[in-house]
């Protein structure tokens, strides 16, 4: 479980519930997790301080997720992604030169999560 505690995982999702929950999730699971809620949060926190991994909603209030995906791009930052919308247009990221691991449609159960951010951080070292 120590290894887990050195990932920082950042939530974006505008559903405060939504992002309450996975951030509580993971945070039990010992991962250091953070939300926000759009994408400008975002973009700051890449600056500031990049995270392991992003969970990421497609659809946020201020634009689209691809704003997020292409900073990561942008700053050549090594962040692994698993988008999860409601949206089924997040499909369409596969096609593009993004560093996404999974997209999830939601809702999604909790062990399913746990599992797949457990692999995709486990892939990264």
């Amino acid at each position: 479980m120590d290894t887990l505690k050195t990932h920082n995982i950042l939530v974006v999702e505008d559903n405060e519930p939504i992002n309450r929950l996975f951030c509580r999730h993971l945070s039990a699971l010992g991962y250091q997790c953070s939300g926000v809620y759009t994408a400008d949060d975002a973009l700051h926190s890449l600056t500031t301080d990049p995270p392991h991994l992003i969970l990421l909603d497609f659809e946020l209030p201020d634009g689209y997720g691809t704003r997020v995906l292409d900073m990561i791009l942008q700053l050549q930052l090594d962040i692994q992604t698993i988008v999860v919308s409601a949206s089924p247009r997040a499909f369409s990221l596969r096609h593009m030169s993004y560093n996404i691991e999974h997209i999830l449609v939601k809702p999604i159960s909790p062990s399913l999560l746990s599992e797949l951010v457990q692999r995709t951080l486990m892939v990264q070292q």
